[in-house]
């Protein structure tokens, strides 16, 4: 079977969706990736998935699904959530797991209902322009999080993380920045969304006009966990500390 797969990824609201129509394979699959992360990046209280006009290939992979699942969790403790009316796509997910780690319902109505549920993040976030002010912008915007939240104790660790996020993005990236700092189970994430799709590199952001120091490799010492994942329109990394 051939084909083609087009995913939408509604964003900017407390519940993000990514409908999916055409052929899911291993071919298009990351079609749909970039999709979901494309919500993710915008940090929601979840992420529903509509798989209702959605074909599968035999081969299709389908347990990146979870894979996904865990993703979302570790970047910006945002849920996931598949809705798909077919009982044998729905037997398929029980079979590979997919259940296991995330919901799949009957219909798109169902997964709102249970997506509306989750308890909801708390979470700030920034459009900042590519230029030197970026990286006290960003953590203003850290500090007045961490008050409101009380969470200042972790706000030095985390202003070094995020300084080097900023850093590696303006000189790497170049482009219009969305930075994020959220709040949920337990840990403090920040994520950087620029529209690059360059992946970051350990030991990159060593410009001393940018202010990114060791880059990478200060965030990779300082941060509990911490990645990149490309969207439709670039890249986000992110970073999390437990508080």
């Amino acid at each position: 079977m051939g084909g083609e797969l087009i995913c939408q990824a509604e964003c900017g609201r407390p519940v993000g969706i990514v409908r999916a129509r055409g052929v899911l394979s291993r071919r298009t699959a990351p079609s749909l990736r970039a999709a979901v992360h494309e919500c993710l990046a915008d940090q929601p209280d979840a992420v529903v998935v509509d798989l209702t006009d959605l074909v599968t290939e035999r081969d299709a992979g389908l347990g990146f699904l979870a894979a996904l699942a865990r993703a979302a969790v570790a970047y910006a403790g945002v849920s996931i959530l598949l809705c798909t009316p077919s009982p044998q796509l729905r037997e398929t997910f029980d079979q590979l797991g997919v259940t296991r780690q995330l919901p799949v319902c009957a219909s798109l109505a169902e997964a709102l209902d249970l997506a509306g549920r989750s308890t909801p993040a708390r979470r700030m976030r920034r459009r900042l322009p590519p230029g030197p002010a970026a990286g006290q912008a960003a953590r203003d915007l850290l500090v007045t999080a961490c008050q409101q939240w009380q969470v200042e104790h972790v706000v030095d660790r985390m202003a070094t993380i995020l300084t080097e996020l900023v850093a590696n993005a303006v000189l790497h990236a170049g482009t219009e920045l969305v930075v994020s700092v959220s709040m949920s189970g337990g840990h403090l994430y920040v994520a950087v969304h620029d529209r690059s799709p360059r992946p970051p590199h350990l030991g990159g952001g060593d410009d001393p006009d940018t202010g990114g120091g060791s880059g990478l490799l200060v965030v990779d010492a300082l941060a509990e966990a911490w990645g990149f994942a490309p969207t439709v329109r670039g890249k986000v990394v992110w970073a999390s500390v437990e508080i």
